[in-house]
């Protein structure tokens, strides 16, 4: 059985006892998503580019093509913050340290040993009906993922899901009027 960080010692050793039941600190993370938050928001989520960095690391290993590259990074590297952009704005410095592995990887070179970058970031992420390649840039993503989120809660506030977050984090208003919380994530 797992608790809120926030609940005092003599009601978690209640509880127990009356549902005789065991309690622990509960897992770090569920779903991949950190499930406790720490002062630092970068490093609760520095895992995902751990992640990123070490798929990364092991394709770089291999003779690809600049195209195959591209493929990698559209359809298995970038979309690894997906699921947590979709629930947390996620940190400037973890879309930059995003930003540059992935250029990196694509460019040939490596944190420690950099290579020509031949075109911005800005210039990757056009679409490619103006010629670019079309990446997703991570921030812009992450915002459109959020709002995504945001336009469901306001369209149908009669859903069980909307219900349950409005009870939650704005019980006494409307979703446009709540303010934001103590520690907005």
């Amino acid at each position: 059985m797992c608790f809120s960080p926030n609940t005092a010692q003599k009601h978690k050793r209640w509880l127990s006892r009356v549902l005789k039941l065991p309690y622990g600190d509960g897992p770090g993370k569920y779903l991949g998503l950190p499930t406790e938050f720490g002062v630092s928001k970068a490093e609760l989520f520095h895992s995902l580019s751990d992640k990123l960095s070490g798929k990364l690391h092991g394709w770089s290993q291999k003779f690809l093509t600049h195209a195959g590259k591209e493929i990698l990074l559209k359809s298995a590297a970038l979309p690894i913050t997906n699921f947590a952009s979709s629930h947390f704005k996620i940190p400037m410095s973890i879309h930059n340290s995003i930003r540059k592995e992935a250029t990196h990887f694509l460019w040939g070179g490596t944190v420690d040993e950099p290579k020509i970058h031949w075109m911005s970031w800005k210039r990757l992420c056009s679409s490619k009906e103006r010629g670019e390649l079309g990446l997703r840039d991570q921030w812009t993503h992450n915002k459109a993922l959020l709002s995504k989120v945001a336009w469901r809660l306001y369209s149908d506030p009669g859903s069980t899901w909307a219900q349950f977050m409005k009870s939650i984090y704005f019980p006494h208003c409307d979703f446009l009027e709540a303010q934001l919380g103590n520690s907005p994530s």
